[in-house]
């Protein structure tokens, strides 16, 4: 895929276990649920993938949405 600029990627949400889950954006998402796979001490299941043109805005937006549900 080529990316129009540096806003263009993926949003991204992965399961973990239980109520778990990892929001993120990533320019290369195949690669980047790699690099978290391998650096987990637990499995994670993309449930969620979106491309965007404003990943930043979008990433943000949801974790402002969902900041009383945040564990960390």
């Amino acid at each position: 895929m080529n990316y129009q600029n540096n806003d263009d990627g993926f949003i991204y949400v992965l399961h973990a276990f239980d109520d778990i889950y990892k929001i993120g954006k990533a320019a290369h998402l195949n690669h980047r649920i790699y690099q978290l796979k391998i650096q987990l001490p637990f499995p994670v299941k993309l449930v969620i993938e979106e491309y965007t043109s404003d990943v930043g805005a979008v990433e943000s937006g949801i974790h402002k949405y969902l900041a009383g549900c945040r564990m960390n």
